[in-house]
C-alpha cells in the first residue's frame, strides 16, 4: 500500500484522557514468538513455541515509569529510538538476581500498558514479508538493562531498567489483554 497522509482529529480519535506514562509492562524473549496475527494492523494475537514465556513487569507506581519512541533523522533516513523506563524502589538479592538474568537476554518484546489504556509492543516492527508477519526492531537490537543505584540518605534505593532499541517504525499496538497474554 502507498504511503499516504490521513487525517487526525484528537477530540474524536482519543479517549480524552491526557495522563502520561505506563501502568506495567509484558517482557519477553523474542525466540520464543514465531508469528503475530493483525487486524487493521493492531497485533491480535502472538503465536508461541511454548506457553508461560511472558513475565510482568510491576513497577514502582511514582509516576517515572514511562515508553517513549524519539524520531531520528539522518539526511533521507528515519528511524525511532525506543526507550522504557522502568523503576524498582528496592535493592535486595531476589531483584539483584533477577536483574543479572534479565541482562543476560537478547532480542525482548514488551507490551507496555498506557495509563490511558492503550498497549504498544516494543521490539519487533510489522513486517509481510518476513515469516511469521513481523521483525525483530531492524536498526539496533532491543535489549534489557539493569542498574542499582543507592542514591542518599535521603531517597529511595531501586533498580531501574531500561529496555532499549531502535526500529524503523513506531511501535504496533495491540489489543491483547492481560488474560490473554497469561494464555499464551
Amino acid at each position: 500500500m502507498p504511503a499516504q497522509l490521513v487525517p487526525i482529529n484528537p477530540v474524536t480519535s482519543s479517549t480524552c484522557n491526557p495522563t502520561g506514562g505506563i501502568s506495567y509492562s509484558w517482557l519477553c524473549e523474542a525466540k520464543f514468538i514465531t508469528a503475530i496475527t493483525l487486524a487493521s494492523g493492531i497485533i491480535t494475537n502472538f503465536t508461541m513455541t511454548t506457553t508461560g514465556k511472558w513475565n510482568k513487569y510491576s513497577y514502582d507506581r511514582d509516576a517515572t515509569a514511562n515508553y517513549a519512541e524519539t524520531p531520528n533523522r539522518t539526511g533521507k533516513r528515519r528511524s525511532y529510538q525506543q526507550v522504557a523506563f522502568m523503576k524498582f524502589g528496592i535493592i535486595d538479592s531476589p531483584i539483584t538476581i533477577a536483574a543479572n538474568d534479565a541482562i543476560l537476554t537478547c532480542d525482548v518484546v514488551a507490551i507496555h500498558v498506557y495509563v490511558s489504556g492503550v498497549r504498544k509492543v516494543q521490539g519487533i516492527e510489522i513486517d509481510a514479508n518476513e515469516v511469521g508477519g513481523f521483525s525483530l526492531t531492524k536498526v539496533l537490537q532491543t535489549l534489557l538493562m539493569a542498574g542499582q543505584f543507592s542514591d542518599t540518605s535521603a531517597n529511595e534505593n531501586r533498580t531501574e531498567f531500561t529496555l532499549q532499541g531502535e526500529a524503523n517504525t513506531l511501535s504496533p499496538v495491540t489489543d491483547i489483554t492481560d488474560t490473554e497474554i497469561l494464555a499464551l
